[in-house]
């Protein structure tokens, strides 16, 4: 019975010309919403974000344009008596119907894909993001039909069907706007029942099951209102008390599915199909969102630019996603405020009072700067914690889940900072003195950015170190003297973490000659409180024999690899990526970056300047374990009279490792020796120009 009658509306349909222009009529207005938008190309995407804001306004015209027709013509050609005299129930001959609906609307959505092809010539779409879009068309357009089915089935004019079909499906489009109004807590509740946050999950490459469970639930309800409606018929002449019970069925039903859908909602069952898994956050986000206090929720006000340049519209994109996301798992311990913010309105005067203030971008694109607003402010109690901006190529999430461990003081891990020559923790500027500036730096940005996710010390060179480090940075260890270098060697054969930052030409210390003052071939600079010549400095191989590492203090390595040849660089820039030698691509046993060690296992690309590099000095019971590597087509090249010098060759260095393992004592009857260290041989890859 259901083919029978799916067959005869599928079928009629094309064969009136009318079904051709509406199908026709419907592509070209989704493609003028996708690709005639002076947006699109704004966004510079391959995707299709501008489609899918004007997509559900387009169903409100496409979807009564199917419906309209299905009852209302039964009913005004007297067909519809027939119709239920044939052997079938009322609910096969509902379900025939919807499903020509529902075949009709998928043959016009599968000439839509002519979308992906116009993307794929333009650039690259990220086929994963394309199929949860055109799920999330379909299942919108699934919903939609049964409710307009209603409105053909309450009329025995197509006309009025295709009002009324407009309407009812316009509820649930616009329940969001209209919500507005209303105090918090019945907007987001309101919100809930409308198609928007479930057709943004699909449509944005979140496929999750609470956005699946609504759309079914939709669904269900259309076709149980157009099976009470059919029903009606047989009530003629019967008391009043049983159709108000049927209007008591369908009350409650639409009560158990509200209901429903707000359990599956806090479920948060989901899968992100995008190809850079975009709304996948860590495990360690994760937690840190199970572990907020409920004591101490966490207000996150976020002020944000409604248009942006090109080079930032992922940057928004992104973090508008992942707060989405954020105040999902946060299970109401994070309540998210979001500010669309233009100068000169009341938005940017609160977001001043913050310290939130627009950047100045520039865009190629119209050749003008644009004043952008990316900004939040985390309050939980009395704590308050600001980013004034979420600058592209910094993790966003990083930004999120540093913020929220600082304002909600979880307990942080200690990141202690050694008191090198280098000074990351502050100091006198020593190239700005033997310039004749007496000048005081502060922190380098990267222990202001330490100090909001971790508790940083600074620890003393002259004293034994705090017992409770998590870690022990250490930068530039050639600048050390003797005692300083014994006093380190002995941590580090304690097997607690350290990290180890080499570096035969730091850039960051060039004086006004453009010698780099801190190189380990530079003699110590002078103290400038003090006319006495530095004592020299320690011998590096104390803490080389300690770490288990060979690193040469006056060799670099150079490499011909550049992924960006855009960018005019001498080859003592070291660009590292993924797909790193002369074929483009390699093993993955052999990747630049070594996937199965956490530190580096997610990395795409970094910059190492004028970096040294690093050997295993064999030690037995020692693992050297490289994790970042140079490309193939690199060198090595040593300081002498002349200047830097060095054949070419085609094996790769390694610019990071970690060492790992124990030793026997030094004399018989000592105690094990353990070490746990990383050792990298460039510092000015943290350095603040990277900032």
């Amino acid at each position: 019975m259901i083919s029978a009658i799916f067959k005869r509306n599928f079928v009629g349909y094309f064969r009136n010309p009318t079904g051709y222009v509406f199908i026709m009529v419907f592509v070209l207005l989704g493609g003028i919403a996708a690709f005639f938008q002076e947006e699109f190309f704004r966004r510079n995407l391959a995707n299709l974000d501008t489609l899918n804001e004007w997509f559900p306004y387009l169903l409100l015209f496409f979807v009564p344009a199917v419906t309209m027709s299905l009852w209302s013509d039964e009913k005004r050609q007297g067909t519809d008596e027939l119709l239920f005299t044939l052997p079938g129930s009322d609910l096969e001959i509902i379900l025939g119907k919807y499903f020509a609906a529902l075949g009709i609307y998928t043959v016009s959505l599968t000439f839509s894909l002519s979308y992906v092809g116009v993307l794929l010539w333009l650039g690259r779409p990220d086929m994963g993001l394309m199929f949860s879009s055109w799920l999330g068309y379909w299942l919108l357009g699934a919903a939609l039909l049964a409710i307009g089915m209603v409105g053909s089935a309450r009329s025995q004019s197509p006309t009025i069907g295709f009002i009324l079909g407009a309407l009812f499906c316009a509820f649930f489009v616009f329940i969001e706007k209209g919500a507005v109004i209303l105090p918090d807590s019945a907007e987001r509740f309101l919100d809930s029942l409308g198609i928007w946050p479930h057709f943004r999950d699909l449509v944005s490459g979140r496929v999750t099951f609470s956005a699946l469970f609504y759309f079914f639930c939709l669904i269900s309800l259309g076709l149980l209102e157009n099976l009470r409606l059919v029903s009606l018929r047989r009530l003629k002449g019967l008391s009043d008390p049983v159709r108000y019970h049927q209007w008591a069925q369908l009350g409650f039903t639409l009560v158990a599915l509200i209901t429903l859908n707000v359990f599956v909602a806090r479920a948060r069952v989901q899968g992100d199909v995008t190809a850079e898994k975009i709304h996948s956050i860590s495990s360690e986000s994760e937690n840190l969102l199970e572990n907020i206090p409920a004591d101490r929720p966490v207000f996150l006000r976020a002020y944000i630019s409604p248009e942006v340049p090109k080079d930032y519209v992922q940057t928004r994109l992104t973090l508008l996603d992942l707060l989405q996301e954020f105040e999902s798992l946060g299970g109401g311990k994070i309540v998210v405020e979001l500010n669309e913010t233009e100068e000169y309105t009341p938005e940017a005067n609160k977001a001043k009072e913050y310290g939130i203030r627009p950047q100045q971008i520039f865009s190629a694109d119209d050749n003008a700067i644009h004043q952008v607003w990316l900004g939040a402010a985390f309050i939980s109690g009395e704590e308050e914690v600001v980013v004034p901006f979420f600058f592209k190529g910094l993790s966003v999430e990083y930004e999120l889940t540093s913020s929220i461990s600082a304002v909600t003081q979880q307990s942080r891990r200690k990141v202690g900072i050694l008191s090198t020559d280098a000074k990351l923790s502050g100091g006198f500027d020593m190239a700005a003195i033997q310039r004749g500036e007496f000048r005081k730096d502060p922190p380098w940005m990267i222990v202001t950015e330490l100090e909001r996710q971790y508790e940083v010390v600074q620890v003393s060179t002259s004293t034994d170190y705090p017992e409770d480090l998590n870690v022990l940075l250490v930068p530039l260890p050639s600048s050390l003297l003797q005692a300083e270098m014994d006093r380190l060697a002995t941590y580090i054969r304690t097997g607690k973490p350290v990290f180890l930052l080499f570096d035969p030409y730091p850039i960051f210390s060039n004086d006004r000659r453009g010698q780099p003052s801190l190189a380990p071939w530079m003699p110590k600079p002078r103290s400038p409180m003090s006319r006495q010549a530095p004592p020299p400095k320690g011998n590096l191989q104390t803490i080389l024999k300690a770490a288990g590492v060979n690193f040469a203090g006056k060799e670099l390595v150079w490499q011909s690899y550049n992924p960006h040849p855009k960018i005019k660089v001498q080859q003592e820039i070291l660009f590292v990526a993924e797909a790193i030698n002369t074929e483009e691509k390699r093993e993955k046993e052999n990747s630049v970056f070594e996937v199965t060690d956490s530190v580096t296992s997610g990395l795409q690309e970094m910059i190492f300047l004028f970096s040294g590099r690093l050997t295993s000095k064999q030690e037995p019971g020692l693992t050297f374990q490289p994790i970042i590597r140079s490309a193939t087509q690199s060198g090595a090249q040593i300081l002498s009279n002349s200047g830097w010098k060095g054949p070419a060759s085609t094996q790769d260095y390694v610019l990071a490792a970690r060492v790992t393992g124990e030793i026997p004592g030094e004399k018989e009857g000592d105690p094990t020796q353990k070490v746990n260290i990383i050792a990298v041989a460039d510092v000015d890859l943290i350095s603040n120009m990277f900032f």
